[in-house]
């Protein structure tokens, strides 16, 4: 602030090495006064690279994931700024922030039901457009800091690219819940094989095969139903024969 110089402005700050003592601040914000202070470096960088290198470089507590390099690149800023038409949808662009939102804010993704993650939906993504045994085998480095990899996967893509089969995931793990508590030897049998991962995203591949055969318009009405259907729903949601 130039006209006080114990004043100062962040633009798109990201806190690194500190989250806890943030969220704590934030917690108790209506109780704190001047006398408390809290050490803090700024590192001032316009450059994704090196936000990258200080993310991975500066946290002496949390061990950072693949997927944390990618925050601030390029790809997910981009679709960030797409996932804020879709109110009732939280994409979780850095680990940890859905924890910070307000009682009312989850709610409003039916408890996290509708909160997207990249490391998953990379590979739910992956795996809906045919290729489920490269996201099955793939490891995280590879998947999320390989630069083809990376625009592969968010570089164009649209935020209903990601909604769609995470809402089909979801439905099957409804379903492998619904089969595991049942008492009718099918459905243990059943449960058994849709248990395992592989099973659920080669599914995804079935399901986006099927989808691609319907007419056009037909299908923008079904995605359209099957979207509106799912922001109504609540975390403890049951699985109903529509659904199926």
């Amino acid at each position: 602030d130039p006209n006080d110089q114990n004043k100062f402005q962040f633009t798109n700050l990201k806190v690194v090495n500190g989250r806890q003592t943030s969220i704590t601040l934030w917690n108790k914000k209506t109780t704190l006064d001047d006398s408390v202070e809290v050490k803090l470096i700024v590192h001032k960088t316009d450059d994704e690279e090196e936000r990258a290198l200080i993310s991975r470089f500066t946290n002496s507590q949390n061990t950072n994931r693949p997927s944390d390099m990618i925050t601030n690149s390029e790809q997910i800023s981009r679709l960030e700024i797409l996932f804020r038409k879709y109110d009732n949808w939280f994409f979780e662009t850095q680990r940890g922030s859905f924890g910070l939102l307000t009682a009312s804010e989850k709610n409003k993704t039916g408890g996290g039901l509708r909160r997207i993650e990249k490391e998953p939906m990379a590979r739910k993504f992956l795996s809906y457009n045919g290729d489920p045994q490269f996201a099955i085998n793939v490891g995280e480095t590879e998947l999320m800091l390989v630069e083809s990899n990376l625009e592969k996967i968010f570089g164009k893509s649209t935020p209903e690219d990601f909604i769609f089969p995470h809402i089909f995931y979801s439905y099957l793990e409804r379903l492998e819940s619904k089969w595991k508590d049942s008492s009718n030897s099918n459905d243990q049998e059943n449960y058994a094989f849709l248990h395992q991962r592989v099973v659920k995203l080669y599914i995804l591949g079935f399901i986006k095969n099927s989808l691609d055969r319907i007419d056009s318009t037909e299908r923008k009405k079904i995605m359209e139903k099957i979207l509106a259907d799912y922001d109504n729903l609540s975390k403890n949601f049951d699985l109903d024969p529509k659904s199926l």
